[in-house]
């Protein structure tokens, strides 16, 4: 570690400890070894500054006096730029931090230098010496930005305005005159010429969203009075002070009195946010002294509308009803809190109809849940809707209109709702129509639903927000289940409430339950089809246009469905619908149709589709280049088989989709067990089987034998004249019909008898082609390990570099059993 010191313009360099922690005897706690450097000795290669500069992170603080500079750039050239590189020249520092400063004269005080700096920040100077038994402040910002330095001094307190229209700023004259400041420096502010008679002196007119800096003089010492710049308006005779709204609990009101008779006065809320963040350590002894505040004035009065339907709005101050549309809000400044407001409220077009009531709104203190009750109809035709007020009493009053609960119905049924133990029914019968639901008091926070005629289902619960769940109504008339999809989620519409520490947080008020089907069908092919659930009794086919997404509600519970093309007789295998998967489906002609049904076990509906087939979507195709082996396939539980000569391929589709996906292959003649093929990931193996072959002595039909390999694989299937691609061909023939047939295909017509067993190697291999599974037979080593060659070959490299593993055991029991208990 190294001392750099100015002295008379020269540099000089001087060793405060060395260490060279290589060597066994040089220890961080005993710098000085034999080898090292004493005060007389000379510095050694092995035992240079440089390298214990290397450690200086670990390097000992005794201090070893005495080197000379000279010495040290002997030693090593390169330890200066290194060292600077680490410990930059103090002096250099302080001259780049003092390159730019600001010399600050306020009259009356003290002249202040601040250094700028090269970073935006925000700091509280006083201004000395104090003045009238008070201690003043002022804030200096800089901004830092694309090489651009801006500095900003004012005084700490500042004004806002949040109303609607411009207002004059004014303060009181006697109280700066006796303090003894003249108006002088504050006669650029008055917008007006200054009344001899007037007792408040106007600043500035704000307009809507601007903000204002408040002299130093006055921010201490003077209350804030406020004028509307329309001259029908006098100016507000309660002032507000920042230490009276910091210091207080009640709402502070300006009231500005009209000039105009039957006109409504003009008030305006006052509310205080924090200035600049300063820490801990600068707001330390300056709480209630330094005002680093911004005070606001807004309307006294809004109104959020947090339903799904208009609001109309009446009041003596408005010169027409006042429209809200969902999620709108209003400001109304010509109200008094002070004392009870009335308002005229209108529900528009709900459930077809309008409904009328009174909002009251009072003086009380704090935030508060009320009822606001609405009607519609005389007499006994008269209906009620209750709604929910929230208001919030924060400087400005807040009042948010709202329901508890949104229910959405879109299941296209016509639906009956009503709480628990309670006899209110309400129906929901158009398409997507809202019910704005609440619980009745001291009643369970359940619901019931019921689907046309059919029975009330199980009462459950939505106040947990993100779950999902589904709701069964049972029609014993039709002997039918209907499921319904319900899910909860909050409102994105949220109040904002002040909680502890008088930070301001959100409060999501509603809560939408939305009822769907569980199931939903859909056709992305470009043909219409119609598809049916099996059953027993009768046959009820669904039409489903293209691009038509319908719901589907299950008449019985066995799960399976089939489909056909409209104007076609010819239709698919069965398959469920009540697990997830893909299938490729036959139809008439060849044709193919993919069906997947997804969501089955997740917060969604299920949902079944119909598209057209594309490449890949088949479970596996089947190559055939085996010369003397015929395969026979079949899905395991499946009676129906399909046959494969030697060089064909085929497509293969499942049989049953709703057995066992597991596909199974044998010789065509072999009696033995069948064998497993693999086809949900990348393999390969062998299989030695035994057929039923011409002897040697005979002509054969190939000129290969058996064992024998072809000298080159053709690229492609069809480059072959004996390999092509056919369609599924399938057989319910017994082993034994099988097996008379089998022995006489494989002989010349003029020898019938002469054949023998044979054992032979097979290989198959399974791989990916594209998007296509492959599952390829081959009597060929070659060809084997051609086909195998790409899942072979690496083709990511990854490199992953950590300093530390740690392994953590976790019992699943009773990790369950505590996510249970939270």
């Amino acid at each position: 570690m190294n001392l750099q010191t100015l002295a008379d313009g020269n540099a000089e360099f001087e060793i405060i400890a060395s260490s060279k922690y290589q060597e066994p005897d040089s220890i961080p706690s005993s710098p000085v070894s034999a080898k090292s450097r004493s005060r007389d000795g000379s510095a050694s290669e092995d035992d240079s500054c440089a390298d214990g500069i290397g450690d200086w992170d670990h390097l000992s603080l005794n201090s070893s006096f005495g080197v000379s500079s000279q010495v040290l750039i002997r030693d090593d050239t390169t330890l200066e730029p290194n060292f600077h590189q680490f410990c930059p020249n103090p002096v250099t520092l302080y001259q780049e931090i003092c390159k730019f400063r600001v010399q600050i004269n306020v009259p009356g005080f003290d002249e202040l230098t601040v250094f700028v700096g090269n970073r935006s920040r925000s700091r509280v100077f006083q201004l000395s010496p104090p003045q009238n038994d008070h201690r003043y402040h002022i804030i200096v910002t800089v901004e830092v930005e694309h090489e651009t330095t801006r500095v900003i001094v004012r005084s700490p307190l500042q004004v806002l305005n949040d109303l609607p229209l411009p207002v004059n700023v004014c303060f009181k004259k006697s109280i700066i005159e006796m303090l003894g400041t003249s108006l002088g420096e504050l006669q650029a502010r008055v917008v007006s010429p200054v009344n001899p008679f007037e007792a408040h002196v106007p600043m500035i007119t704000l307009q809507p969203d601007q903000v204002f800096t408040i002299p130093l003089t006055v921010a201490y010492h003077s209350s804030l009075h406020i004028q509307p710049a329309a001259a029908d308006y006098g100016i507000s005779e309660i002032g507000v002070w920042w230490k009276e709204v910091l210091n207080s609990t009640r709402s502070h009101l300006l009231v500005c009195k009209s000039k105009v008779h039957n006109e409504q006065d003009i008030t305006a809320a006052v509310t205080m946010r924090e200035g600049i963040k300063l820490s801990s350590a600068q707001w330390e002894g300056l709480g209630g002294v330094l005002p680093n505040y911004t005070l606001c004035f807004s309307p006294p009065l809004a109104i959020h509308n947090h339903l799904p339907c208009t609001l109309m709005l009446t009041h003596p101050a408005l010169t027409q009803p006042l429209t809200l549309d969902p999620g709108a809000q209003t400001m109304l400044y010509k109200v008094n809190l002070n004392e009870k407001v009335y308002l005229e409220v209108q529900v528009c077009n709900y459930l077809g109809s309008d409904w009328d009531g009174t909002l009251e709104i009072g003086a009380e203190r704090g935030d508060d849940h009320r009822i606001l009750t609405l009607s519609h109809g005389d007499g006994d035709a008269r209906r009620k809707l209750e709604l929910t007020l929230y208001t919030v009493r924060e400087g400005s009053t807040s009042v948010y209109v709202y329901s508890p609960y949104w229910i959405v119905n879109k299941t296209g049924l016509p639906l009956h709702i009503r709480g628990a133990r309670s006899k209110n029914v309400y129906d929901l019968n158009g398409p997507e129509e809202i019910i704005l639901f609440r619980y009745k008091r001291n009643y369970p926070h359940k619901l019931k639903i019921r689907v046309v005629e059919s029975d009330w289902s199980r009462r459950w619960s939505c106040e947990a927000v993100g779950s999902c769940g589904v709701v069964v109504c049972t029609d014993k008339t039709r002997d039918k289940k209907y499921r319904l999809l319900a899910r909860v989620k909050q409102s994105t519409l949220f109040a904002q409430s002040k909680s502890e520490g008088n930070s301001s947080g959100k409060i999501h008020l509603t809560k939408i339950v939305t009822l769907m089907p569980y199931f939903l069908v859909r056709n992305l092919t470009t043909r219409p089809l119609k598809f049916m659930q099996e059953n027993d009794r009768i046959e009820l086919w669904y039409d489903i246009h293209p691009q038509q997404c319908i719901p589907f509600w299950p008449d019985s519970e066995d799960m399976h469905m089939v489909v056909r093309y409209q104007n076609q007789q010819i239709r698919s295998q069965h398959f469920h619908f009540n697990s997830i998967h893909t299938t490729v489906l036959r139809m008439e002609k060849g044709r193919a149709l993919s069906v997947n049904v997804n969501g089955v076990g997740s917060d969604n509906p299920v949902v079944i589709t119909f598209d057209k087939y594309q490449v890949g979507d088949a479970p596996v195709r089947i190559e055939n280049w085996c010369e003397d082996v015929h395969l026979r396939i079949h899905q395991r539980g499946s009676n129906q088989t399909h046959l494969l000569a030697p060089y064909q391929s085929q497509l293969y589709t499942w049989d049953d989709p709703t057995l066992p996906r597991e596909l199974l292959w044998n010789i065509y003649n072999r009696k033995s067990d069948d064998i497993a093929a693999v086809i949900n990931m990348d393999d390969h193996g062998s299989k030695y089987v035994m057929i039923t072959s011409l002897k040697p002595s005979m002509v054969r039909a190939k000129s290969q034998s058996s064992m024998g390999t072809p000298k080159t694989r053709p690229k492609k299937i069809g480059q072959r004249h004996r390999a092509k691609t056919v369609a599924s061909s399938s057989s319910t023939d017994s082993e034994e019909d099988i097996d008379e047939r089998g022995s006489s295909q494989l002989l010349m017509p003029n020898q019938p008898n002469k054949t023998r067993k044979e054992k032979i190697l097979v290989y198959w291999v399974s791989y990916k082609q594209g998007g296509q599974r492959i599952l390829l037979f081959t009597q060929s080593d070659r060809m084997a390990a051609s086909a195998r060659l790409p899942m072979e070959r690496a083709t990511l490299e990854l490199c992953l570099a950590m300093e530390k593993i740690g392994l953590s055991l976790v019992s699943l029991i009773s990790f369950l059993c505590q996510r249970k208990a939270d």
